[in-house]
């Protein structure tokens, strides 16, 4: 009965129903929009978070440099870029087939190598003797 008086009202006033429609979406809007800002729970950005983790790393790299015997000369942040050129060889060693890009990812990586430890070209000669043998 209820139905049926609403569905009467809106085909004898089209322009309203429109209107009455609009203005439902309108306040619907605006209240998910009020709820997310009112709900919202502030992240830090990618650049927020490295800034913070880099301020950390450098508090961290007084004490571990204390602690380091000084004969060591790996120092903390070519330990790093050891550990990343490790992954990315070994990611490069998963994939079955290598392409042309690979070869040359290889090459590059093989330069970061010789920045951190020049001595990396004894220790692939090394592999390669062993190899060819």
């Amino acid at each position: 009965m209820l139905f049926d008086r609403i569905k009467e009202w809106m085909n004898l006033h089209p322009r309203k129903t429109v209107i009455a429609l609009m203005v439902i979406l309108f306040v619907n809007f605006l209240g998910v929009l009020i709820y997310t800002v009112l709900t919202y729970e502030k992240v830090d950005t990618i650049e927020q978070q490295t800034a913070r983790e880099d301020h950390n790393d450098r508090d961290n790299i007084g004490l571990i440099e204390q602690e380091m015997p000084r004969g060591n000369t790996l120092m903390f942040d070519e330990f790093r870029k050891v550990s990343k050129l490790k992954d990315s060889l070994e990611m490069l060693m998963e994939k079955g087939i290598t392409t042309r890009e690979d070869t040359l990812l290889f090459l590059r990586i093989v330069e970061q190598y010789r920045k951190v430890d020049p001595t990396i070209d004894e220790d692939f000669k090394k592999i390669d003797s062993m190899t060819n043998n």
